[in-house]
Parts: C-alpha cells; structure tokens; sequence
C-alpha cells in the first residue's frame, strides 16, 4: 500500500543520502575539495589550491604539491586542520548511522509494524551533517577568505561542501518520509481494529 510506497522511495532517499556522505568523506585530500582558492594571476601563471579536509593540493603551473594541514605553518593551517578533523569526525558519525538506518529500512520494508528508530537515525544524521560543514565553512573556509594577502572572490566552496550539503537536505527528507509511512502504518492499523 501507500506505507510500502513512502518506505521504498525513502530508502531511496536514504541510499542517496548515504552516497553523497561518503562522496563528501572523499574529500579528505584535494581530489574532491571541499573548498578552492584559484592563486593564479598576473605574472605567476596558474595556481590552483584545492582544499580538503585534511590535506590541500596546490596545482602551480604543470606540478601539483599535496600538503598535510598539520604540516603547514602558516597563519589559517592550525585552524584547517582542527576544522577539517572535527568536520571528518561528523561525517564519520553520519555514515555510521546513515548504514545502520538503512539496514533498519530494509528490514522494516515487509512489516507494519511502528519502528521509530528509522526517523530517530535520520533525525541524528541531519544532526550529524548540520555540524559538520558549519564547521568546515566557519572554521577553514571564511578563515582563509579572511586573510590579508588572499582575494576572499577567489576563495570558494566546491563539490564536496555541496555534497554534503545536500546530504543534510535528503536527511531531512528520509525523515519526513519515515514519519509519514509510520503515520500511514498507524491510521491503516486503527482502521484495521475498527472493522
């Protein structure tokens, strides 16, 4: 019926949600970068720093040099480091939970009977996700833009910050949509006992 209907696109929802987070932990290295800053300009040539959350990648003119947040001692790097290990650590927990809730989807698709945890665990990973890029962006992003020598127009967000992003949204989605199958599981029991 309409329960199952709301529960299938939900675990749809859900494995979605699920790929945009690990696509977001991907950004951990300069391959998916969670921010860019384009460096390049006037006689330097091309310069492109793609930022992760645990290490950035500086691209200057055909070579590329990958640099560990740790590592780096200049004034925005301790601040990275600890945004980007504290914005992995949220995404971390989100996976886990984003694994943990589409195992209880799976398993709650034949039944009809009210199982909350579903909407509790997407609940936590809008949680999750709702402080992990805040983190990220306050911590590393707008710390970098805030820098003297740094034009802050050239120093933008980019795919991984979208992805996890838009993880938030789909979390928030799969909740709602839990909510209604188990709000439709409800109702259809009453009607059941009724007759």
């Amino acid at each position: 019926g309409s329960q199952t209907a709301l529960r299938i696109i939900a675990l749809i929802t859900g494995f979605i949600c699920f790929l945009f987070i690990i696509s977001a932990i991907a950004g951990v290295n300069g391959d998916v970068p969670w921010t860019i800053y384009d460096c390049g300009g006037g006689s330097s040539g091309s310069c492109e720093q793609r930022l992760g959350l645990l290490e950035f990648d500086t691209k200057f003119g055909g070579t590329t040099t990958t640099t560990k947040w740790s590592d780096c001692n200049t004034d925005p790097c301790d601040k990275c480091d600890k945004a980007g290990k504290a914005t992995l650590s949220f995404l971390v927990f989100a996976m886990i939970a984003n694994i943990v809730a589409l195992a209880a989807q799976a398993a709650n698709l034949g039944m009809k009977l009210p199982n909350y945890i579903t909407v509790i665990l997407y609940v936590a990973i809008f949680v999750f996700l709702l402080i992990s890029w805040p983190i990220w962006v306050g911590g590393c992003h707008e710390e970098i833009r805030s820098t003297d020598n740094i034009d802050k127009d050239k120093v933008t967000l980019n795919v991984a910050f979208a992805l996890a992003f838009l993880a938030w949204i789909l979390s928030a989605i799969t909740a709602a949509l839990e909510l209604g199958a188990e709000s439709l599981g409800e109702e259809e029991a009453v009607s059941t006992t009724a007759v």
